[in-house]
């Protein structure tokens, strides 16, 4: 994996929503909106396009890296329809989009072994004829806290079946792309997490599904402004563009690797079109 990040790329302005001063126990429900009390801070911010010189990150460095990785399955329209619902993992086509990131993750990321976390693939959509039942999480986060890791990875387990050896570490990897032709009218940024303070996080009830359906509900952190934040993107990434980042590691539990958001994207013009995201997480499991 690289190391050191050394660009000087072209810069946007864009707004970005942090958290801001919430009452009582912060909580986000798609079920039950009523019961937000979600408070957002608005802050322009400057975010770094490497588009041109995406090389120099890393998961282990800044928390994520661009790779590519071309993926067949990404081509079928079916992809797109079997997830405009919430659907489990053992969809074939889902099934097939994992086999190739499970083989990308495993030679990454030097584990042992690698499996996709059981809640399947997320689609997400802006517009356009189809619309999928996620939206863009449009404001700064990251997805875990340590008992939102260890409920998910234990499930992954539960889930699969799976037998796996004694591990002393595990990583859950997130992975991300755009599947719809760019320019995005709204796209991911996500931030250096070398860059955040502990005390910065805030954590918060998530609610995103029925109560029955597993993995629907957890804790996962916001994120306080500071100036100190480090954000970056990529412009029209392409269906072969893959952003990696870590979302928990094992090692490093407080680890602010790596928070992220959707935004809009003031640079796409008038041309900007639609935006057609899938996100996969999977755990790597270390001697």
């Amino acid at each position: 994996m690289m190391g050191e990040a050394a660009v000087q790329q072209n810069t946007i302005q864009a707004d970005l929503y942090y958290v801001g001063d919430i009452s009582g126990k912060a909580k986000f429900s798609l079920t039950e909106p009523e019961k937000i009390n979600m408070v957002f801070d608005h802050q322009n911010v400057m975010i770094q396009d490497v588009r041109d010189n995406p090389g120099g990150f890393s998961v282990d460095v800044q928390g994520f890296e661009y790779v590519k990785c071309p993926t067949p399955v990404v081509e079928d329209p079916a992809l797109v329809d079997v997830n405009l619902t919430q659907k489990n993992l053992t969809h074939p086509l889902n099934m097939a989009y994992h086999d190739t990131l499970v083989d990308l993750i495993l030679e990454m990321s030097g584990a042992r072994e690698v499996i996709p976390q059981y809640t399947g693939l997320l689609l997400r959509t802006t517009g356009g004829s189809k619309k999928s039942w996620a939206g863009p999480a449009n404001f700064v986060h990251l997805d875990y806290t340590v008992s939102c890791a260890q409920m998910h990875c234990a499930n992954a387990l539960y889930e699969f079946g799976k037998k796996i050896k004694p591990w002393s570490r595990f990583v859950a990897y997130q992975t991300w792309r755009a599947i719809s032709p760019g320019p995005h009218e709204n796209t991911l940024a996500i931030c250096d997490g070398r860059s955040v303070a502990e005390s910065e996080t805030v954590e918060f009830e998530s609610d995103l599904g029925p109560a029955h359906v597993i993995g629907t509900h957890f804790f996962s952190r916001g994120c306080r402004f500071s100036n100190k934040h480090q954000w970056y993107y990529m412009s029209d990434m392409q269906p072969e563009d893959l952003l990696v980042f870590k979302g928990f590691d094992t090692d490093i539990p407080d680890s602010r690797n790596a928070m992220h958001t959707g935004f809009d994207n003031p640079a796409a013009g008038p041309d900007a079109r639609p935006r057609v995201s899938l996100e996969a997480r999977y755990f790597a499991f270390y001697d």
